[in-house]
């Protein structure tokens, strides 16, 4: 859904510190015309891990109408989380595309350009979104994510890719090792999954997938066509299967092909649980570790607004 937001209140740049920025992207952050534009205009980069959120968190507090992340999924995670925990649905946010797997602008087709972005962000140019909220740890703890969260299999992956940044491997390289590694090293652990009250699956699992949008690890689309505007989320769930099959799919994961395979099913639902057993049940959303544990999972339709 698209929509039009001509008021003009405040914009603020959030930007990943760690990441090189083109001269394109400093040119954005830089704009003049774009600063007149909303009469303030202010450059944040972040410090430390998860700052994103509370620089988003007080910058919807403080009547800023849009707020531009710049860096990649993870980065766009931690601004979304922050804008959805403010309460304010009216902030809209700008995805400048700056890391390793951009997964989320990727299944948009979408590329940093200057000029489209600047064009879209005075016009208010949004689309509207959905996103979901995980609750964990007994429901003590919340999260929310734009892309593609998941328990199992991904956390322990985010895990070792993230160990693999000192190795200084282009981003699809290291997403394609750490997901090897992770299948020679992890132990399926005992689940159960319901989509919508009704168990889908039993058993030794892989991992499990809830997408709101359809890719993740720099290119792989582990629920074709999932699309995040239809108030559902997509279920990819991936039970006693071997490295051997992943390794003969890879090609079709890249080309957005649906698999057949006894091991592997596509669900959708509006609220998902997820009941695991054991030590392998690490919670990873859009790239970023964050719990152990069951899960239960629920899609916020529209929830937020997006230019990207």
């Amino acid at each position: 859904m698209y929509a039009k937001d001509d008021t003009k209140t405040g914009l603020v740049f959030i930007v990943n510190a760690l990441k090189k920025l083109t001269p394109e992207m400093s040119e954005l952050i830089n704009d003049k015309e774009l600063s007149d534009a909303f009469g303030r205009s202010e450059v944040l980069k972040t410090e430390y891990k998860g700052h994103a959120v509370s620089l988003a968190f007080h910058s919807a507090l403080n009547d800023v109408k849009v707020c531009v992340a710049v860096g990649g999924d993870g980065t766009f995670s931690e601004v979304a989380n922050g804008l959805l925990q403010s309460g304010n649905r009216d902030v809209i946010m700008v995805m400048v595309p700056n890391g390793s797997g951009n997964d989320f602008c990727r299944a948009r087709q979408v590329t940093f350009s200057y000029a489209r972005l600047k064009t879209a962000i005075l016009a208010g140019d949004y689309r509207l979104f959905d996103a979901a909220v995980i609750r964990f740890d007994e429901g003590r703890q919340i999260r929310y994510f734009i892309n593609i969260a998941d328990i199992g299999l991904g956390g322990y992956t985010a895990t070792l890719f993230g160990e693999q940044r000192k190795w200084g491997l282009p981003g699809s390289l290291s997403y394609t090792i750490s997901i090897i590694r992770s299948f020679l090293g992890f132990s399926k652990p005992q689940a159960t999954v319901t989509a919508d009250g009704k168990v889908v699956f039993e058993g030794r699992m892989m991992m499990t997938a809830v997408c709101n949008s359809s890719t993740l690890a720099g290119g792989v689309v582990i629920h074709p066509g999932a699309d995040p505007s239809d108030g559902l989320l997509d279920l990819t769930i991936v039970g006693d299967v071997t490295v051997w099959t992943y390794l003969a799919n890879y090609i079709n994961l890249r080309r957005g092909k649906w698999l057949t395979h006894p091991g592997i099913s596509y669900h959708k639902g509006h609220t998902i649980r997820v009941s695991i057993k054991g030590d392998q049940n690490r919670m990873e959303a859009d790239g970023e570790i964050f719990g152990r544990g069951d899960a239960e999972i629920e899609v916020l339709p529209l929830a937020i607004r997006i230019i990207c």
